[in-house]
């Protein structure tokens, strides 16, 4: 129950209320009521949107949540082998990891997915690609609370310039997070820096999933006198997040 209240009279916020907002932060809860899926060890395997129709038939709910089970096991698993496994073998159990987990609770395996980065320089697995493009987006954030945007941007344009490093839709990937970087400024003076990664995006990756979406906000770009940002943008966060997505 995450019902927040503050009774202090002193006018600060009491133990109940701290308490909620820790477990609240830590599980990035962005909604109440919300449902978390875990593992007994409370690692976080889904956030799962509320959707009363859907949730209220019981077949529905148990197949979800299968599924969930499933990916908690692998998560156990291989946060298991990865106490007693060394050296190279641990890039594969923590790529297992990575796929198993919640895209939005990444975070919480940070120190794993850099490992991959020193445990295998020459690529040798094919996924370093994937673990650069996260680093960089960890990176990134911090770069932008520091108000750093160019070093911020230019941490995923490397990526996007090293041969044979990213895959297609991991290119699309860096260069939607640059035109997001640009976007989330608000400054007008980046709108045609938006509308270019966002175009590069696109042809980065033509038949992905991804792509009708991109060819929806590029043609508003192009066909649109207006130069405010926020009326080519505003949904673009919702479609195009991939905010630490999948690039499989």
């Amino acid at each position: 129950n995450l019902n927040f209240t503050q009774n202090n009279e002193e006018g600060q916020f009491s133990e109940d209320f701290q308490e909620k907002y820790m477990i609240a932060q830590k599980y990035k809860v962005n909604r109440i009521p919300g449902i978390f899926v875990a593992t007994y060890n409370g690692n976080v395997v889904e956030a799962v949107n509320i959707n009363y129709q859907e949730h209220s038939d019981p077949v529905k709910v148990a197949k979800i949540f299968n599924t969930y089970a499933k990916r908690a096991k692998i998560i156990t698993n291989a946060l298991e082998k990865l106490q007693t496994i060394e050296g190279f073998a641990r890039v594969k159990i923590i790529n297992k990891l990575y796929e198993a987990c919640s895209k939005s609770h990444l975070f919480e395996f940070n120190n794993y997915f850099s490992e991959v980065l020193t445990l295998d320089p020459t690529n040798k697995s094919g996924l370093l690609g994937r673990y650069k493009l996260h680093r960089a987006y960890t990176d990134s954030m911090t770069d932008l609370s520091e108000g750093n945007l160019e070093q911020a941007t230019n941490r995923f344009l490397i990526l996007t310039e090293e041969p044979d490093l990213l895959k297609d839709l991991e290119k699309q990937e860096a260069y939607y997070n640059i035109a997001f970087l640009y976007y989330v400024t608000q400054e007008p003076e980046f709108y045609n820096l938006i509308g270019h990664y966002l175009q590069k995006a696109y042809e980065a990756a033509p038949k992905s999933e991804l792509a009708p979406t991109l060819a929806k906000i590029l043609k508003d770009y192009n066909t649109s006198d207006s130069k405010d940002i926020s009326d080519k943008t505003e949904n673009t966060q919702e479609t195009t997040n991939f905010s630490q997505g999948d690039s499989n």
